[in-house]
């Protein structure tokens, strides 16, 4: 019996471990300043592009029973974020350019073209139905995962606004680590690891 609650334990504090290793690498972006913020803003934006397109990847490949209409539907919905992301770009450049008062209104611009892509994706993932329920599975769990970050940085955008003003910056810290530990942001590094291990039984990797 003692034995048992030993093995417990000890598997209760690796867990514990691993998601405090998972939890400091997914806000250690949030330490710097504003600059290295919007850095890796972009830089989780640039994994979201080419593991999309993977996603597609893998659903037209192992969608058998899928309806021709709805793999197109989310082409579609691939090709938007495309659009979506050099939207963004382009506002994240206005964002850094711009005088204090006027970044705002630009982060508001960004959260509504991720609301977007998140609503639509959210409307597609019910109509995908593979016939093998493991790879179904495997499928909806990575377009899950893409569905979860940006949802994610919809949700953390209105502290970091509000972070943004703060003349304490240590305050301003806390506020947006809470945030993003709420709400589940992953750096960058974080979000590619764990699409690769999605992607790995398909034999796909984001570079």
């Amino acid at each position: 019996m003692k034995q048992a609650i030993t093995r417990i334990t000890r598997s209760f504090n690796l867990r514990r471990f691993l998601l405090t290793a998972l939890l400091i690498d997914s806000l250690i972006f949030l330490v710097g300043c504003e600059t290295s913020w919007i850095q890796e803003f972009s830089s989780i934006l640039a994994v979201v592009g080419p593991a999309t397109a993977i996603a597609v990847e893998i659903l037209k490949a192992a969608g058998v029973g899928i309806p021709a209409t709805v793999v197109a539907a989310i082409v579609a919905w691939s090709n938007d974020v495309d659009t979506a992301l050099g939207q963004i770009q382009t506002l994240i450049a206005q964002y850094e350019a711009a005088a204090p008062t006027e970044q705002p209104g630009i982060l508001g611009k960004i959260s509504d073209i991720l609301t977007v892509l998140s609503n639509n994706l959210a409307a597609l993932l019910p109509t995908i139905h593979i016939t093998d329920p493991a790879t179904q599975a495997k499928v909806i769990a990575i377009f899950d995962t893409i569905a979860d970050e940006i949802e994610g940085l919809i949700n953390l955008l209105p502290t970091v606004t509000v972070a943004a003003a703060m003349t304490d910056h240590n305050a301003a810290l806390v506020r947006v680590a809470n945030a993003a530990q709420q709400f589940h942001v992953l750096s960058a590094k974080a979000f590619k690891n764990k699409l690769n291990d999605e992607f790995k039984p398909f034999g796909k990797k984001v570079a």
